[in-house]
C-alpha cells in the first residue's frame, strides 16, 4: 500500500485512542501494519503453495500440519506447539491489540484486506462508521 494508506490509518488509529499520546500511537501503528504485512506475505503464500506452505507437488519430503489450523507446512516452519507461521503471527496481533479494546478480524484472502480492526467504541455499539457492509472494520495496510 501506499504511503498514504499507512498515513490515514496512523491518523485513524490516533483518533480512536484519543488517550494515548501519539508516539505511542504511531508505534503502535507501526508494530500493526509490520505484522499486516506478514500476515499478507503468508497468505500468498499459503494461496500459492509456497514456502512455508505446502501445495502437494513437492514429494521429496513430508509435510507437517499446524496443530491450530491445520494448514500443511514445511516441518522446519512449525514452532512450539505445533503452530505455523500464520498462527504465530495472528496471536501476536490479538497480544499486541488486546490491551486496547481492539479486535483484529483475519480474512486471510490475500487478494483484499487479510486483517481488520474493530476499535472498542465500534464493537461496543455496533455500528459501521467505516461504510464496511460486513461490518468487519478498517483495513491494516500491508
Amino acid at each position: 500500500m501506499s504511503i498514504k494508506h499507512r498515513l490515514e490509518f496512523t491518523a485513524t488509529l490516533t483518533r480512536e485512542l484519543p488517550t494515548l499520546a501519539p508516539h505511542i500511537v504511531v508505534d503502535l501503528a507501526r508494530a500493526i501494519m509490520r505484522l499486516g504485512a506478514t500476515l499478507q506475505r503468508l497468505a500468498e503464500a499459503q494461496c500459492n503453495g509456497d514456502y512455508p506452505y505446502f501445495n502437494g507437488s513437492r514429494l521429496t519430503w513430508k509435510s507437517a500440519t499446524c496443530s491450530q489450523c491445520e494448514a500443511e507446512c514445511y516441518p522446519g516452519a512449525l514452532r512450539k506447539g505445533g503452530q505455523c507461521p500464520d498462527c504465530r503471527a495472528q496471536a501476536t496481533l490479538t497480544a499486541l491489540v488486546a490491551p486496547y479494546g481492539i479486535v483484529p478480524y483475519f480474512q486471510g484472502d490475500p487478494r483484499g484486506c487479510v486483517v481488520k480492526l474493530r476499535f472498542p467504541r465500534h464493537v461496543a455499539e455496533g455500528t459501521d462508521k467505516y461504510k464496511n457492509p460486513r461490518n468487519e472494520g478498517i483495513c491494516v495496510p500491508a
